[in-house]
């Protein structure tokens, strides 16, 4: 192996490892924080990917999904009554629970698994959340798909970048400049 040796060994690893025991999966943390998620069926990758997204970012998380309700105002002030006015208008929570309706069951399977991997965590790690954002929990399937509506909306009613201004490595890829 041209004398090369990785300073991280397996056994390190392991002491980084979260086991996802209700649902039987696994995920190994590496150095970098990344999460390696070993699962035997679909819907324990998909609650490890929940459970992993929320132990990385579940303050975020927590807040996209009180906005992509349409209650961002109601939980954390009035500086957010023109996005909760615009999700409404938009019928982004309405339409939330007609796409979960006519979602398959398998599609339905695995947004009820990453659901109940963000709620697994946030039950098993209520002191890293921040109060004001706890105020979403539990997180519904309806809500990530709120969620998605809200950032297709977003991306697709941004004004596209003429080729001749400078643009942002994102924007390049959004819209191919």
């Amino acid at each position: 192996m041209n004398g090369i040796k990785r300073p991280f060994s397996l056994s390190a690893a392991l002491l980084f490892c979260l086991s996802c025991s209700q649902e039987q999966g696994e995920i190994l943390w590496d150095r970098y924080g990344i999460p390696h998620i070993f699962a035997h069926t679909e819907e324990e990758l998909f609650y490890g990917v929940g459970w992993a997204q929320m132990r990385n970012h579940a303050n975020l998380m927590l807040k996209l999904y009180g906005e992509a309700r349409g209650r961002a105002a109601e939980y954390w002030g009035k500086e957010h009554l023109e996005s909760d006015r615009w999700m409404h208008l938009n019928g982004v929570p309405e339409r939330s629970g007609q796409w979960l309706a006519e979602q398959s069951e398998r599609s339905k399977g695995h947004l009820a698994a990453f659901v109940r991997g963000i709620n697994a965590y946030a039950e098993a790690h209520r002191d890293k959340i921040d109060p004001a954002r706890a105020v979403v929990l539990p997180v519904r399937e309806e809500d990530i798909l709120g969620h998605v509506q809200r950032v297709i909306q977003a991306v697709s009613l941004r004004k596209r970048p003429s080729a001749g201004k400078s643009s942002s490595a994102v924007e390049r890829l959004l819209f191919v400049v």
